[in-house]
């Protein structure tokens, strides 16, 4: 999970510089968030899962570690080095993923209208 939160940092493209500050800091919020959604005396019932239920509830789990984080930023009580919600939806990329949706869509028409063509020779 703290490897998952550190790639929201530095997948990101983020300008933020992951120093051992910063690398401690996400690590204490890590660990109070899994905290406050999987207390200790919860481990017991979780180690007596099989493996593929662990890695979906390490799945949801480390989705729900985030989503505190993501919470704590926007109430300005934690979320160090994640960027604002507007900072997500205003990202360059949203338009370049739209401009290919738009081009996949384009070639799915494309090699529909062949498959038919071909079809009926």
């Amino acid at each position: 999970m703290l490897y998952k939160n550190k790639q929201h940092i530095i997948g990101n493209y983020s300008a933020i510089q992951l120093t051992s500050a910063i690398s401690n800091t996400i690590e204490r919020e890590v660990a109070a968030a899994l905290e406050s959604v999987l207390p200790r005396a919860g481990l017991r019932p979780f180690v007596s899962l099989t493996t593929p239920e662990k890695v979906a509830q390490l799945c949801e789990l480390s989705n729900i570690v985030i989503g505190i984080r993501l919470f704590n930023r926007d109430i300005g009580k934690g979320g160090v080095g994640l960027e604002s919600f507007n900072e997500i939806i205003n990202h360059p990329a949203r338009s370049l993923i739209h401009d290919l949706n738009q081009e996949v869509a384009e070639i799915m028409e494309q090699s529909d209208k062949y498959t038919m063509y071909f079809n009926v020779i």
